[in-house]
């Protein structure tokens, strides 16, 4: 994202090109229901135009081409929809799917009863997600990252789908417990969350692999490797892959 717009295709096709064994991008849903790749609420910030994401259609969304330090990018940069990204990846990588969006903050057995009280339209991106991860044979390489409703919505719909459970606030004894209930295959931890070596242990115990956002420089990666992270995940990382040998990293081609 510092050389493209985030989610933007360029960015999407410049992390395969440099070879990343795990690409994050950010999905919500259009006013008709069609899973879109963009981070934001609105469309404001990186397309020519204006307006909240929810409240427009794909056709809509499809009319909008992308801004650069706001210069326009070519005609052909425009919002992707989660098939149209899919087809952009080799099945090699990891596909990190962050599902933007509010999520529950309280306790594991609160959020399992709002699930179970909710309606379907709460959870209809983390439904339309797995479904369509499922249909595209990619369930081997995606992983939704997200929190409780969400995660028991895609369960739900698939059970083998995989999940990363997104750590919100600082209690993280209480989200590594949480995830570790859930069957979580991943944990996103972060600054305010950080991989302690008590924490790394639980988590490795129970078969969960760790990502954390962000390592933005050679020496944070290394440290996170030696912590015992996974997948630091970057910003930058036309800047990082000159370092990858040396962190013992083999680019995916």
């Amino acid at each position: 994202m510092q050389l493209w717009p985030e989610n933007s295709p360029l960015a999407l096709r410049e992390a395969v090109r440099l070879g990343a064994q795990m690409i994050e991008f950010d999905l919500r849903l259009s006013k008709d229901g069609e899973p879109m790749v963009i981070h934001d609420q609105t469309v404001d910030r990186m397309t020519n135009g204006t307006g909240r994401i929810s409240e427009m259609t794909v056709r809509e969304l499809k009319q909008l081409t992308y801004r650069s330090d706001g210069e326009p990018l070519p005609d052909s940069e425009r919002i992707l929809t989660l098939r149209e990204a899919l087809e952009l990846f080799p099945r090699n990588i990891w596909l990190n799917l962050h599902l933007k969006g509010k999520v529950e903050r309280t306790g594991w057995q609160i959020r399992l009863t709002r699930f179970l009280r909710s309606t379907r339209k709460k959870t209809a991106l983390a439904r339309i997600v797995t479904r369509q991860i499922i249909d595209c044979g990619r369930r081997h390489q995606a992983l939704l990252t997200c929190g409780g409703i969400h995660a028991m919505a895609a369960r739900e719909e698939n059970e083998s789908i995989q999940i990363c459970y997104v750590v919100r606030g600082r209690d993280s004894h209480q989200a590594v417990q949480e995830a570790i209930a859930m069957r979580a295959q991943f944990i996103q931890l972060s600054e305010k969350c950080p991989p302690t070596p008590d924490l790394v242990a639980q988590l490795k115990q129970h078969g969960l692999r760790i990502s954390y956002c962000f390592g933005e420089s050679p020496e944070e990666a290394r440290k996170l490797f030696s912590l015992g992270v996974n997948f630091p995940l970057a910003n930058n990382i036309h800047e990082l892959m000159p370092h990858a040998a040396a962190l013992g990293l083999k680019p995916v081609s």
